[in-house]
């Protein structure tokens, strides 16, 4: 399994993902190699069944150079030693190493495909915004996706995006979706009072929030609802967890906070500790996923521990959305709109009942469907289709 693009260990989503794959697949009895950089700030690897080889350090500006020729040298390596019968490659923009090096030993191979590689990266890289150069970059991803034995999506929508935008060959897409630890993320967590205590937000109607902060996620919209909110609602609480490690997103945050004149009105706590976010989603009444109208479809994290937790949850009205939400677990709005939302989360917050309701809901959703094990069936299903085709 190479994820050259991943820091392992990481609290981030990506990091997650290939984490709970091992540690399922193992479990099953399958032996992994998982090849990824380093953690940040030299913390400590978390313990995994899988065998980990970690890249060395690289740095910017050229990064993606330096652990993508890493990545090359590593992976045939370990292909040479003649013990894999299938590489799982992670892919990202430029990359690609794992799935030519698995050609080259005659391995089938299996390619990730998490989001619009081209679409996300513009918005930190202006270069791929414009039109042509996009085009190139979408065509060059479908390359890639129909160059792989199989590949999977994490969404239906993200999916229809490879096989449309990319040019991708839908005959050899498949579908995998992000999943949640069950065991982890838990209705009324035991921690959630003493972390409401602590937070000082007992007697507060808490709408909470967990995410990365980027663009995609909506933050400044629901920012914006909230002072709706609380023309109705005084009480009413924002709590914002997440952020990206060294990242320059919490500042920008804090500053939002301030020009909406909401300094009183959200605790934004940055990154914590993993094993603190279920104790901390159970302080909150309503959870909210207030995406943007993305052009794309990826698979929410945070929407699936917002089911583990048995949370009711306010979301946009998104098609990536509606492959996991519905009516008796969410109220979607508009993408984007502050003022749909806004009314969405006063009548919840005004519902005990339909609260509770929704929240049971939620947890019976999430155990039913959107466990890491039915995520890690799913793959082996895409790896045995892989092998068969080599057969």
């Amino acid at each position: 399994m190479s994820c050259p693009s991943i820091h392992w260990g990481e609290p981030a989503a990506q990091s997650i993902h290939q984490q709970q794959f091992a540690a399922h697949l193992t479990k099953g009895g399958h032996e992994v190699t998982l090849l990824a950089r380093p953690p940040l700030g030299g913390q400590p690897s978390p313990p995994t069944e899988a065998q980990l080889v970690l890249l060395g350090a690289s740095a910017p500006p050229l990064e993606r150079v330096t652990f993508s020729l890493q990545t090359r040298t590593v992976v045939r390596r370990l292909l040479s030693e003649g013990r894999f019968d299938l590489v799982h490659d992670r892919g990202y923009l430029g990359g690609g190493v794992a799935l030519r090096a698995a050609s080259r030993a005659g391995l089938p191979s299996v390619l990730q495909i998490d989001d619009d590689w081209p679409r996300t990266e513009a918005q930190a890289q202006p270069l791929l915004r414009a039109p042509r150069i996009e085009a190139v970059a979408h065509r060059w991803c479908g390359r890639l996706a129909s160059g792989a034995t199989r590949a999977f999506a994490v969404s239906q929508s993200l999916r229809q995006t490879v096989v449309t935008d990319w040019g991708a060959d839908a005959t050899h897409i498949d579908v995998v979706p992000n999943g949640v630890d069950l065991e982890l993320f838990l209705p009324d967590h035991p921690q959630a009072q003493r972390e409401r205590r602590t937070l000082g937000l007992e007697g507060r109607e808490v709408i909470v929030f967990v995410g990365a902060l980027g663009p995609w996620h909506g933050v400044a919209t629901l920012l914006a609802a909230l002072t709706q909110v609380r023309r109705q609602l005084p009480q009413a609480h924002a709590l914002i967890i997440g952020g990206r490690r060294g990242g320059t997103q919490g500042e920008a945050l804090v500053q939002a906070i301030a020009a909406a004149g909401l300094e009183r009105a959200v605790t934004a706590l940055g990154v914590v500790p993993p094993e603190r976010v279920p104790g901390l989603l159970s302080v909150g009444d309503v959870a909210v996923a207030p995406y943007p109208n993305v052009p794309y479809g990826f698979s929410p994290f945070k929407v699936f521990e917002y089911l583990a937790a048995g949370l009711p949850i306010v979301a946009s009205d998104l098609p990536f959305v509606r492959e996991v939400l519905d009516e008796q677990v969410a109220v979607l709005t508009a993408a984007g709109q502050p003022a749909p939302l806004a009314q969405a989360l006063v009548e919840l917050l005004r519902d005990d009942a339909r609260r509770r309701r929704m929240g049971a809901a939620a947890r019976e959703r999430a155990v039913l469907r959107h466990g890491w094990g039915a995520s890690t069936r799913a793959l082996l299903s895409v790896y045995e289709r892989a092998l068969s085709s080599r057969t």
